[in-house]
Parts: structure tokens; sequence; C-alpha cells
């Protein structure tokens, strides 16, 4: 997560992340919307175990 962007130049720019912080995770929402058998369309972007990801 990006919490501050400074730039003080083109040639200075100072981006504060923080790694650990939670985000939601919103593909497990969205995959108990899909049900067996149902007929969706998109555009495949991933394959994880079995698990298809489609982009937001």
């Amino acid at each position: 997560m990006v919490n501050k962007v400074e730039a003080s130049s083109v040639d200075q720019i100072i981006i504060e992340v923080d790694a650990k912080s939670p985000t939601a995770n919103i593909n497990k929402d969205n995959l108990r919307k899909c049900h067996k058998q149902g007929k969706y369309t998109g555009i495949i972007t991933e394959v994880y175990k079995g698990t298809l990801f489609y982009p937001p």
C-alpha cells in the first residue's frame, strides 16, 4: 500500500510504502458469487490451482 508520495523535483521522488498492511481479498468475495455450471463471460488473466482470475 502506498502511504505517501513526495516529489521535490523530477529527479528526487520519495515514495513511502507499507508492504505488510492488510488489504481486502476481493477474489474470494467474487468467487462466492459464482455457481457450478454457471455461464460467465470475461477474459481469464490467470489460472492458479483451479481458480480462474478475471481483471477487475
